[in-house]
C-alpha cells in the first residue's frame, strides 16, 4: 500500500473534530498531488537524517525569525521557484513568503516552531509535524494583544527537487491560536 493509501486509511480510524477534519483532507488532496508527481520519478529514496537536514534552514528561520536573517535561511532550504502554499490554489513565492514570516515575526517576537516529527513520506515528499508557540504583541487575526499565548500545531508536506525543498503544503490551526488568544 502506498503512503497516500496509508495516510488516507489512517485519517479514516480517527475521529476528527471540524477543525482537524478539514485540515485532514487539505493534507490528503495536497499529498495525493504530491504523489502524482513522485511516482513518475525514480531515484533513491530520502534517509530521515537527509530530510532532517533539508529541512532544518526552513524551520530555524520560522523560530524567532524578528532576530534571524530570514531571506537567507529559506533560500538555503529552498529552490528558486519554491512556492508556499496555505491552500491548494493559494500558493506565495519565495519573496513573498520571506514577507510573510518576517511580518508574522514582527507580530510574535517570542514565535517559536517547535519540529516534532520528520517523516519521509516518498522518494521526494517530506512532511513533518511541529508546534507553533508565541505571544502576540500586535493584533493577530483580528485578536487584541492581551500577554495570552497560542499553542498550535501545524502539518507541512514538502516536495524535494536537487536536495532543496520546491514546494511547501502547510496547514497551521490558526483557528485554535484565536480561541486560545481570546478566551481568557
Amino acid at each position: 500500500m502506498s503512503h497516500l493509501g496509508r495516510l488516507r486509511d489512517t485519517l479514516a480510524r480517527q475521529p476528527l473534530s471540524l477543525t482537524t477534519g478539514l485540515a485532514s483532507l487539505l493534507i490528503v488532496m495536497a499529498a495525493a498531488q504530491v504523489d502524482t508527481t513522485v511516482q513518475a520519478n525514480s531515484s533513491s529514496p530520502l534517509t530521515a537524517d537527509q530530510a532532517s537536514k533539508i529541512v532544518s534552514p526552513f524551520y530555524t528561520a520560522m523560530n524567532r525569525p524578528a532576530v534571524k536573517e530570514v531571506g537567507e535561511l529559506i533560500s538555503r532550504a529552498t529552490t528558486p521557484d519554491w512556492q508556499s502554499c496555505g491552500a491548494n490554489d493559494a500558493c506565495l513565492s519565495r519573496d513573498a513568503a520571506v514577507t510573510a514570516i518576517e511580518r508574522l515575526g514582527a507580530d510574535v517576537p517570542d514565535l517559536a516552531w517547535a519540529v516534532i516529527d520528520v517523516n519521509v513520506a516518498s522518494l521526494e515528499t517530506i512532511v513533518v509535524r511541529a508546534e507553533a508557540t508565541g505571544t502576540p504583541v500586535h493584533e493577530f487575526d483580528g485578536v487584541p494583544p492581551s500577554g495570552r499565548r497560542f499553542r498550535v500545531m501545524s502539518i507541512d508536506i514538502h516536495t524535494v527537487r536537487d536536495g532543496k525543498i520546491a514546494r511547501s503544503y502547510h496547514v497551521e490551526d490558526w483557528a485554535g491560536a484565536q480561541h486560545q488568544l481570546s478566551v481568557p
